[in-house]
């Protein structure tokens, strides 16, 4: 075998084997995640999801009533596109094999986005893969982490559709309407059309891409306004543990809760709008090896930002994160780009890995199983660093997906306007000019 087959042998058994261990062993999912470890059942987000589809079917209203089916008779809080899963004869007893299949999809796609290159990228791949949050959304199996593998298929798509020296429209197309498909189930599936931006697309066939993602998107919004209403004034926004987003640092600090969605937006926005200038200016172009990881971490960003601006989320979300280290490793690995280019990379990184582990090592020090009690002293410390380091990742990750971006964006407006240019001449020329 290769050196290179032999790290990645031990990369999958290091990840395997950890994952095994835990689902092995319940008390080790006790220290984890604490108080959100429930015991019997696992996959409790899937069996409720599937319970409320089931019981949908059946005629029984779960938006306004308790779900019977459920173990825990909870009501189904999200949009109600997923509820069209029982009338495709899916139910509970289609838990098992659904959460299993969601999780070996992350790992595959884990274990193939990494494919360390030495053995510092094994030990930075296990810690990622292995990470609590990872776990935590193994032990929900949230369908959030099946709509993450249906996405990653969609960012593969789109960039094996852009490789090579001739781009594959119909690729595009169906990389297109995966990602369109799934808004229905979850809203943060919107974001995921940056993808499609590549200059080698030329600039109408990025335009069809941006003008139809922009129309679908509006036609849900209009068509289901009421319900994303609704589905909004379901999800709390409380400043918790395994929790994350822009708002529970806002709450934290004394912001009216009125006031934390818009303050959100325009802050999130701000930071994107700063990030594209610097873009501009510095004009960096990433090389060539990156392009693979670059559209992966475009997923990533935009999908982790769009929901860590519109709400606060459980940390299996943080799964979401998963395809923006490549980008992260690879360039660090890379001695030629410059110190201010090489610290925020770093820093990234290390908020990642602390985003991803931090409340673990809370729970590990603090809380106390047995009790069920925490320091709630030290636990709102502790929230108030976490949420605003938050924030801190956001901003890197911001300003590196505008960094990614701008040299495909900049591909583009040139082509558009070499193919204008080329326009003006033609149309000024004289016939014999032309001839």
């Amino acid at each position: 075998m290769k050196p290179t087959q032999i790290r990645f042998l031990i990369f999958a058994c290091l990840v395997i084997l950890s994952i095994g261990l835990v689902f092995n062993h319940p008390w080790l999912f006790k220290l984890i995640i604490g108080p959100f470890y429930f015991g019997d059942p696992l996959f409790l987000d899937m069996h409720g999801q599937l319970a409320s589809a089931q019981a949908w079917s059946e005629g029984f209203d779960v938006l306004n009533n308790p779900n019977p089916l459920d173990i825990l008779h909870r009501r189904h809080i999200g949009p109600t596109w997923m509820l069209l899963m029982g009338h495709l004869g899916l139910g509970v007893r289609h838990t098992g094999i659904l959460a299993v299949t969601s999780i070996l999809g992350v790992i595959a796609i884990g274990l193939a986005l990494f494919n360390p290159k030495n053995w510092r990228e094994v030990f930075l791949g296990w810690l990622a893969l292995s990470s609590p949050s990872v776990l935590f959304g193994f032990e929900r199996a949230n369908i959030d982490i099946t709509l993450f593998c249906v996405l990653c298929l969609a960012a593969f798509i789109a960039a094996q559709a852009t490789e090579g020296e001739k781009t594959k429209g119909w690729m595009g197309w169906l990389a297109w309407s995966i990602i369109a498909i799934n808004i229905g189930f979850k809203y943060f599936p919107a974001a995921a059309f940056v993808v499609l931006a590549h200059e080698r697309w030329g600039w109408r066939r990025f335009a069809q891409f941006t003008l139809a993602g922009s129309i679908a998107c509006a036609v849900y919004a209009m068509t289901h306004w009421q319900e994303i209403q609704w589905v909004k004034g379901q999800v709390s926004s409380e400043p918790a543990h395994l929790q994350f987003g822009g708002s529970m640092f806002l709450q934290l600090i004394g912001v009216h809760e009125n006031k934390v969605f818009l303050l959100c937006v325009g802050l999130v926005g701000l930071i994107l709008l700063i990030g594209a200038m610097l873009a501009a200016r510095s004009r960096i172009r990433l090389p060539h090896s990156t392009e693979w990881p670059g559209t992966f971490f475009l997923l990533s960003a935009s999908t982790v930002i769009f929901c860590f601006t519109t709400s606060s989320n459980f940390e299996y979300r943080l799964v979401f994160l998963l395809p923006a280290f490549p980008l992260l490793i690879r360039t660090l690995s890379d001695k030629k780009h410059p110190t201010y280019i090489r610290i925020p990379y770093i820093l990234t990184l290390c908020l990642l890995y602390f985003q991803m582990w931090s409340d673990a090592a809370y729970f590990f020090t603090t809380y106390d199983p047995e009790t069920a009690r925490w320091n709630e002293q030290l636990s709102t410390e502790f929230l108030l660093l976490k949420n605003s380091l938050s924030w801190v990742l956001i901003i890197l990750l911001a300003w590196i997906m505008t960094f990614v971006l701008y040299p495909r964006l900049d591909g583009l407006f040139k082509s558009w306007k070499s193919e204008h240019r080329l326009k003006l001449k033609n149309k000024h020329a004289t016939p014999g000019q032309n001839l």
